[in-house]
């Protein structure tokens, strides 16, 4: 049952979110941690996040927590040195990726499973999306265009 004071901007980006990690980026990237709900199984829709790395670029990898508890992914192949190569996604990476997706210069450029994105989100909303859109939108929040796939 859908929250009354949930918006349904919240409840899109969350569910874009969820099935980009659970199907959609699965192909380019391993999830390192994933949040989306919070400790009373009720759904994180402002705090959903996930750290993720590219597994094109990277297989080295070590992992390690700062001293404010964040996850950190260290790279250990040659030419990378050890830098922190983790991609972090969540509300302002869905928020951005879909605010391009909706773009002239995008949203008729990509190939989308149905019906484009809504160009204004309503209560009445009801994009059907699938997982490879879901990507797109990670894709162009992370890296301003499409990379993989």
């Amino acid at each position: 049952m859908t929250n009354p004071s949930v918006t349904t901007r919240n409840e899109l980006f969350l569910g874009l979110f969820t099935t980009a990690l659970e199907g959609g980026i699965g192909y380019w990237s391993q999830a390192l941690s994933y949040h989306w709900c919070n400790d009373g199984g009720t759904e994180d829709y402002e705090g959903f996040n996930a750290l993720v790395v590219d597994t094109e670029e990277h297989e080295c990898l070590s992992t390690r927590r700062d001293d404010a508890g964040v996850l950190h992914a260290y790279c250990h192949e040659e030419g990378c040195d050890g830098k922190d190569v983790g991609l972090l996604i969540n509300r302002d990476v869905i928020a951005k990726g879909y605010r391009l997706a909706t773009s002239p210069a995008w949203r008729n450029a990509l190939a989308w499973s149905s019906d484009k994105p809504p160009l204004i989100i309503t209560e009445d909303t009801d994009w059907d999306y699938d997982a490879g859109d879901a990507d797109m939108i990670v894709q162009l929040g992370l890296f301003d265009k499409v990379v993989f796939g």
